[in-house]
Order: structure tokens, then C-alpha cells, then sequence
């Protein structure tokens, strides 16, 4: 399970990549306030850390942690926000397909921590094993520019994974970074999407109270990156 302190070591982290693109991180406060053993009903602290992590790999410039740990209350009562639930995977979807447990309920934020990019919404689903997430990501930006920076931080942040599915077009890209967690990212006018594969949860969770990996991941396997793209597409077919 990971501890407090690892949780405030991984979003200190994540904040420092949100100030660099000229957002706002979380205040040392929030993260402290977020970062406690005691954990709300049906989530554990490990799940805490571990979306906190997914959510700065994802999106390489921590654009939804805000979002995914220190939930704006402003933004719960965002109309514009909420509607971006609405292009993540279904719970009904991710169930489907084996991810039968809901790591994080659709949440959505109107503030993110990134100026340029205020709206986002996100989901997360795990296997029954506890060894393989789902996380689903949705970012709404101002302009064309700024959702393209985002796409290039994660270019920057992780490393080349597999080619996505080209129906994604072309601003799609599929990345991989250490845990291992293999993500596609992609952009529909100013939203960019986002749908990541987490694997071996247990052993990264674990890990995590101890020392932060940053092993290379090893290359997406079939059957992983047939889960990924389908998700992929599937977020995609709900885009509005």
C-alpha cells in the first residue's frame, strides 16, 4: 500500500511538470490535505497514489491531477465541465471488457491547474485481480494551440510505444512510460482525449512506498494493445 509520504512525494512531482506549462499546481496544503492514510469509502490509499501517477504519465504535464486528486469543488457544479463525463468510456464498457472494479468514478473539473486548459474529466477502471487499469481522460482547452502543447508534452515526457488505431487521425500518438502504463492520446479540435492501460499493478503499487521506478517499459503486447485500441476507439465513437 503506499504510503502518505509517497503520495506527497508523486503529486510535489507532478505539480512542479503542471507549473512548467504555465498552470497552476496544487498548494502544499491540498497536497497534504490529499495525502493521508485514512482513505474515503472503496478506495484505497494505493489507488490514490497510483491514479496520481497515471494521471502525470498520461498526460506528461499533470493536466487532470488536479482533477484526479485534489477535486475542485468550483468545478463540481461546472455545467460545461460535466458534460465532458459524458466522452469518457462507460462504466458498462469497461465492465464488458474485464475491468470489472471502478478504481475512480467519472469526475470532472473546471479547474485542472492548467490556465489553458480548464475543463477535464476522468474515469478509471481495474480488473478483478487488481493487476491491469483503464484510465479515461477527456481535457478541453481554449484553443487548437494549447491542446496541441499538450500532446507535445507527453511526446516529451514518455517514450514511443505502438502506432494507434488511424482512425484516431493524425494528431494521434501512443506512448509508453515506466509502471508500465501505455497511453493514446489524440485531439479533436481544442479536447483532447485520452485512454491509458495500466499493468501490473500490484508490484508498482507496492513498489511506490519505497522508490520511484523509472525502468523503460517493455514493448505493448497483443493482447494489451488490442484492449488499449479498442478503448481507444470506443471513447472516440462518444465524442460530442
Amino acid at each position: 500500500m503506499a504510503s502518505a509520504a509517497a503520495c506527497r512525494q508523486e503529486l510535489a512531482r507532478v505539480g512542479s511538470a503542471v507549473g512548467d506549462l504555465g498552470g497552476v499546481p496544487p498548494s502544499p496544503r491540498s497536497i497534504s490535505d490529499n495525502c493521508v492514510e485514512d482513505t474515503a469509502p472503496g478506495t484505497s490509499s494505493a489507488s490514490i497514489g497510483r491514479r496520481a501517477s497515471t494521471a502525470f504519465v498520461a498526460l506528461a504535464v499533470g493536466a487532470l491531477v488536479a482533477l484526479a486528486v485534489v477535486p475542485s469543488s468550483a468545478g463540481a457544479s461546472s455545467s460545461s465541465a460535466k458534460a465532458l463525463t459524458h466522452d469518457l468510456l462507460p462504466s458498462s464498457y469497461a465492465n464488458g471488457v474485464g475491468f470489472t472494479e471502478v478504481a475512480m468514478t467519472a469526475t470532472s473539473s473546471s479547474k485542472t491547474g492548467v490556465t489553458s486548459c480548464p475543463l477535464g474529466a476522468e474515469a478509471a477502471f481495474d480488473d478483478e485481480s487488481n493487476q491491469t487499469g483503464v484510465v479515461s481522460e477527456v481535457l478541453e482547452c481554449r484553443n487548437k494551440a494549447a491542446a496541441a502543447k499538450i500532446l507535445s508534452g507527453v511526446v516529451t515526457e514518455t517514450s514511443a510505444s505502438s502506432s494507434p488505431p488511424r482512425r484516431l487521425g493524425s494528431s494521434a500518438i501512443e506512448r509508453s512510460s515506466s509502471g508500465p502504463i501505455y497511453t493514446i492520446c489524440w485531439r479533436r479540435g481544442t479536447v483532447v482525449e485520452l485512454v491509458a492501460l495500466e499493468t501490473k499493478l500490484s508490484s508498482s503499487t507496492s513498489s511506490s512506498s519505497t522508490t520511484t521506478t523509472t525502468a523503460p517499459a517493455p514493448p505493448i503486447t497483443a493482447d494489451q494493445q488490442m484492449v488499449l485500441s479498442a478503448a481507444a476507439l470506443k471513447q472516440d465513437s462518444r465524442f460530442s
